[in-house]
């Protein structure tokens, strides 16, 4: 199970997840009752307010309802970006209240480096915030200065471990957890041995998933992107691809919280 701190964290994502898988199944549903609502006008009082709302209901068609599921899908990597830093975060806090001496922070190998180098470049948007995120830069440089031999109370940046994360392929995944001390090199067979996706791609071969885990991550996030910047290769989104993209990242936020939970 994962860590009590990392369990607020995954509710929340899967619920985003399955708000989404409702929203595609209500969009479906929704053109399938425009395109078969005609002869029930027939049926409707005359002088009645749902005639007149059915009739409304049925000129408002959608031409393209492929626009919608892309809004869709790229809510879902919105939701998978949102989910990993907040993982982020929540490690940080986490370890914050294990750990609290200098001395026990010292004892995971790089932290007190890692908590110095990405408070730094939170600091750096002193003079110009480029990073999109609320921050309180007399509070960076007091508990900065709090991680110290000389401190009775240490308090960590939990939020400077989550700045200019790089997008978040198989690639930038790995270097966000490296921030947490996560072994990156170990990540991807942790999560294939979970059971939610050796259903998905139906094998239990440990390396043939870690590498299709992958390669689906690399190919949503491509996804994604080209819906975004309205790229050549925008490919049709369906309802079928928005089920396939909440299971999955259902299955991968439940394995990030496992192997981040492993670490603490």
């Amino acid at each position: 199970m994962p860590a009590p701190a990392l369990k607020l964290a995954l509710a929340q994502a899967d619920g985003d997840l399955e708000e989404i898988a409702a929203q595609a199944s209500f969009l479906s549903s929704t053109s399938k009752i425009v395109a078969a609502s005609g002869p029930l006008i027939a049926f409707v009082q005359p002088d009645g307010a749902l005639r007149a709302l059915m009739a409304d209901f049925r000129k408002n068609q959608i031409d393209d309802i492929n626009l919608l599921y892309q809004g869709l899908y790229v809510q879902i990597l919105a939701s998978y970006e949102v989910f990993v830093r907040r993982l982020i975060a929540e490690f940080v806090e986490a370890v914050g209240r294990q750990e609290k001496t200098f001395a026990a922070l010292e004892r995971r190998s790089g932290f007190v480096d890692r908590h110095i180098y990405h408070t730094g470049v939170a600091l750096q948007q002193v003079f110009e915030n480029r990073t999109n995120v609320a921050l309180d830069f007399s509070s960076l440089a007091k508990n900065l200065a709090s991680v110290s031999a000389a401190s009775d109370v240490i308090v960590l940046n939990s939020v400077a471990f989550t700045l200019q994360l790089s997008s978040l392929s198989s690639e930038g995944l790995v270097k966000g957890l490296r921030r947490i001390g996560v072994d990156q090199e170990a990540i991807w067979d942790d999560l294939a041995k979970e059971k939610l996706f050796q259903d998905f791609f139906g094998s239990k071969k440990t390396r043939d998933v870690a590498k299709r885990i992958q390669t689906a991550l690399n190919e949503m996030v491509k996804r994604r992107n080209h819906i975004v910047h309205k790229g050549d290769a925008i490919q049709a989104i369906s309802e079928a691809d928005i089920r396939e993209a909440v299971s999955f990242f259902k299955a991968l936020h439940l394995g990030l919280a496992l192997a981040v939970s492993a670490s603490l």
